[in-house]
């Protein structure tokens, strides 16, 4: 998008693919979260949990008991990340730092694990906070879908962690 937003060059000539071998180096990314990791983080708090679904969501609805966030998530929506006026790039570094710095989160030592509804907003939170150079982040893929399924783990209302 950027490349047609500084009017580069575009056309249409086919490309003909050149066969690559892509191999993978030894070095393996924890990244994953599991729902148990959630409940370790929920209960020793040394994981940063970070809600990236809509306010609506984040908050609850009064009429349905299963809604909400996790206890201790903090409040950081995937599309505050994204500039929607130029070209839907994501924001510069230091204003995405400015609002980590706001929600505490600045330690990019400590490890921090996003969440969603079910892991695809919470894959770009993932990239942002990599892209920073957040070294522990974590993606919890099964997010809400299957935290709030499990009816005798705690869910907290409202707009405080």
């Amino acid at each position: 998008m950027q490349w047609v937003l500084d009017n580069r060059k575009v056309d249409n000539v086919p490309v003909e693919a050149k066969k690559t071998v892509y191999k993978a180096d030894d070095k393996r990314r924890d990244n994953e979260f599991s729902l148990a990791q959630v409940n370790a983080a929920v209960a020793g708090k040394k994981t940063t949990l970070l809600d990236v679904r809509s306010r609506e969501e984040y908050v609850g609805h009064p009429k349905s008991p299963r809604s909400g966030h996790i206890p201790g998530a903090r409040f950081w929506p995937w599309d505050s990340n994204v500039d929607f006026e130029h070209g839907f790039m994501l924001k510069g570094q230091g204003e995405l730092q400015s609002a980590l710095a706001a929600l505490k989160v600045s330690d990019k030592a400590r490890p921090v694990a996003v969440y969603c509804h079910s892991g695809h907003r919470a894959a770009q939170g993932y990239l942002t906070l990599r892209s920073l150079g957040y070294e522990q982040v974590h993606l919890y893929d099964g997010s809400m879908a299957e935290y709030s399924a499990r009816k005798k783990l705690p869910l907290q209302t409202g707009s405080q962690p």
